[in-house]
């Protein structure tokens, strides 16, 4: 499986109603289990979540396209 087979897997996961993005539930959604997979329990905060689809979110209408979130998951992979 490569990397953009993965990532529609993870957005189809966290998109349970199927309507192609990923709101701001959704998101923190994605961030606690990342973090909860990494050893930290701390829940990530409503102004974390806001920041993060101001910097990912082209049209900052609240949601996440699946394009939107497969960029921001590459940004992340390239800065390690």
């Amino acid at each position: 499986m490569n990397t953009t087979d993965a990532i529609d897997r993870i957005f189809a996961a966290y998109d349970t109603d199927n309507s192609g993005t990923l709101n701001k539930e959704k998101l923190a959604n994605i961030f606690e289990n990342f973090a909860q997979a990494k050893g930290n329990s701390r829940l990530v905060s409503q102004e974390e979540i806001d920041r993060a689809l101001q910097y990912i979110g082209k049209d900052n209408d609240g949601t996440l396209s699946k394009a939107e979130f497969l960029q921001f998951v590459e940004r992340l992979v390239s800065q390690k």
